[in-house]
């Protein structure tokens, strides 16, 4: 027994009833080649007062290997099924906190002191962990990508045990130690119970909140170490790439130091996934650096206000609501989004802000008995001192099969809010003529550009190539869904009546087998993927659309973020920004009037006359202007109360 194990062995012996300080819990299904380096690099951290719980199955494989390390702190569990895992782990673990891991990491040897040292500095911490967020060279990609808000790198987390209680039912369900992960922060951070993110402010990047969309992970992977200056070609040269590069600087002279001890990098065999995660945990060990940690979450000023908006998660189809979130949120403005803590009372908010109140509902009708149990809640948190804002975006639910109800529903939002914010003037008329409110305040703050997720720069032959339709097009997009058959008619018989040559109908969502233009069309069949919108925008020459019944459409600020020439229903708040001049708008009783504002439009395409409208946008409704006008507005009414 050499000398480091007989001192641990003595420690322990004297201190059997003590608990050490972390359980760190690794999680192998399998044997693997890479778990040697991560074990060593747990066992090398500075901090010895921990247990490594080792998760895995019946393996022989690994039974054999565990017994190659002659260490107390090392403690096997055998699970039959790999999706008992996390549970079966947590039961077995003593520590003060617990954190994650598994074969595809491995951290530098001070990992463990520097991160417990700043949650120990604050006992009102309960997780901790590194935001890996966008830091890469082609921003133009991440807009694209439409990513969300960030999440901590799983195995950088370490979480106080004493919290976990609350969420011993998430830790039973069979789902990847990832996923739970995630939730787990979105639940500790939205009950307002404390956090600690750290932001490494020079190397970071975007999580997914899920792992679908692999081929745009890897392609931000491949970015992120273009950005740092290696080549890339393709994800299974990565490692190549990154142990040719002539940077010496830290993360890569670590990161080719570790390759050269992974058993299965001989032959020029090797595991991409672990690769990732093993320059993942380099980026996460850069902790240790005071001056590069900013507190999230933990301390709050006594002005600081806080929201929750009533969303059950970011990947709703319209990131509306995602950009006002990610960036109204800040040191004075902390910014939540839940349904379950409205329902549950949970939480002590300023103020609750809605977008849609079909949100409440999971975008479904809610019976008469729904609809007063949600009248009796806004009167609970109000009696708590919280203020309703309301967005209002909609007259009502688009594919509502029940008006009466889902009329209820938005008529009884309208009363009970204590701000109605309007997308436009007509909205704000309407609303104080119909209610008239006593002490209610309307107020109009334009709808934002997506000038935070889409690059507007995509010239239009670049946009008109991918998508192979010809440079010499007169092309009109309709964009977004059709609601009903009344849209599908507009479209079809006002792109007929239309009289141009080379005129081009682009409807990516056209989805519909029964009603087909004739002409030069191109009708998708359904949703549009994120990364292809703004070439649909680019490589249109006039944005028609199609809505019938409407009080605001997101395809106007959309459009004019790409400068490009409107035609649109003369209804709601749409027709205010229809000037006649650059913009069209027609009848929408009046399937002749959409066709000559189309002709219109195209006459005021080829006159080659300057379009000012990017410039408009820019001006009165980019994302950082309206984000200071809400907070402008919350600071108002929570000053009232």
């Amino acid at each position: 027994m050499d000398k480091i194990t007989l001192i641990l062995k003595l420690e322990f012996m004297e201190n059997n009833s003590k608990h050490p300080e972390i359980s760190i819990l690794l999680f192998t299904y399998e044997y693997n080649l890479n778990i040697k380096n991560v074990i060593e690099s747990i066992l090398k951290q500075t901090v010895s007062d921990f247990e490594l719980i080792i998760v895995s199955n019946n393996s022989k494989k690994i039974r054999n290997f565990l017994l190659e390390f002659n260490d107390i702190r090392i403690h096997p569990v055998i699970v039959k099924s790999k999706k008992d895992f996390v549970y079966e782990g947590i039961m077995k673990a003593q520590g003060k906190y617990i954190s994650f891991t598994s074969s595809n990491v491995a951290y530098m040897n001070d990992w463990l002191e520097h991160q417990l040292s700043y949650m120990n500095k604050n006992n009102t911490i309960g997780i901790s962990g590194v935001y890996l967020s966008s830091y890469v060279s082609n921003m133009e990609l991440i807009k694209v990508m439409h990513l969300r808000y960030p999440v901590l790198f799983w195995p950088s987390i370490i979480i106080k045990r004493d919290i976990l209680q609350e969420y011993e039912s998430l830790f039973k369900k069979r789902i990847h130690i990832s996923t739970i992960c995630y939730q787990l922060e979105i639940l500790i951070v939205s009950n307002n119970e404390k956090a600690f993110g750290v932001f490494n402010n020079k190397i970071f990047y975007y999580r997914f909140e899920s792992y679908s969309d692999s081929k745009g992970y890897d392609q931000i992977r491949k970015e992120q170490i273009k950005s740092m200056g290696v080549k890339i070609r393709n994800k299974k040269e990565l490692h190549s790439e990154l142990l040719t590069s002539k940077n010496q600087s830290f993360p890569f002279q670590e990161y080719k130091n570790w390759i050269q001890t992974i058993e299965n990098y001989n032959n020029g065999r090797y595991d991409p996934d672990f690769l990732s995660g093993l320059l993942d945990s380099l980026l996460c060990s850069k902790i240790n650096n005071p001056a590069n940690i900013h507190f999230s979450k933990l301390t709050q000023s006594s002005d600081t206000i806080k929201i929750l908006v009533i969303c059950h998660n970011m990947e709703v189809v319209n990131p509306f609501i995602s950009i006002l979130i990610n960036e109204i949120n800040s040191d004075k403005y902390t910014v939540n989004y839940s349904v379950q803590d409205f329902w549950n009372m949970r939480g002590n908010y300023d103020i609750i802000h809605i977008h849609w109140p079909e949100m409440f509902y999971d975008w479904r009708i809610p019976s008469d008995n729904e609809i007063k149990r949600l009248s009796e809640f806004f009167k609970k948190w109000k009696q708590k001192g919280t203020k309703i804002v309301y967005t209002r975006h909609d007259e009502d639910f688009h594919y509502s099969m029940n008006k009466i109800m889902t009329q209820k529903m938005f008529d009884l939002v309208k009363r009970e809010s204590d701000i109605i914010v309007h997308l436009g003037e007509y909205s704000r008329t309407e609303t104080i003529k119909e209610l008239n409110i006593p002490g209610q305040i309307n107020t109009v703050i334009p709808h934002h550009v997506y000038d935070t997720i889409y690059n507007n720069n995509i010239t239009k032959k670049t946009a008109r190539d991918l998508l192979h339709i010809d440079n010499n097009r007169i092309i009109i997009l309709t964009f977004g869904f059709f609601r009903d058959r009344e849209e599908y008619l507009l479209v079809k018989e006002a792109f007929e009546q239309l009289e141009v040559e080379n005129k081009f109908l682009l409807a990516p969502s056209w989805a519909n087998p029964y009603i087909v233009p004739n002409g030069n069309v191109f009708l998708g069949k359904g949703k549009v993927d994120a990364d292809m919108l703004p070439y649909c925008f680019a490589a249109a020459d006039i944005v028609f659309i199609q809505r019938v019944k409407i009080l605001n459409s997101g395809n106007l600020p959309m459009a004019f973020f790409f400068n490009k020439v409107v035609v649109g229903p003369n209804v709601g708040n749409v027709r205010e920004f229809l000037d006649e001049e650059t913009n069209f708008s027609f009848d929408c009783k009046d399937i002749s009037t959409a066709s000559k504002a189309l002709y219109k439009a195209v006459l005021r395409v080829k006159s080659g006359k300057p379009v000012n409208n990017e410039k408009f946008v820019r001006e009165n409704w980019s994302t950082s202007q309206i984000v200071e006008q809400y907070r402008s507005l919350y600071r108002t009414i929570v000053s009232k109360q």
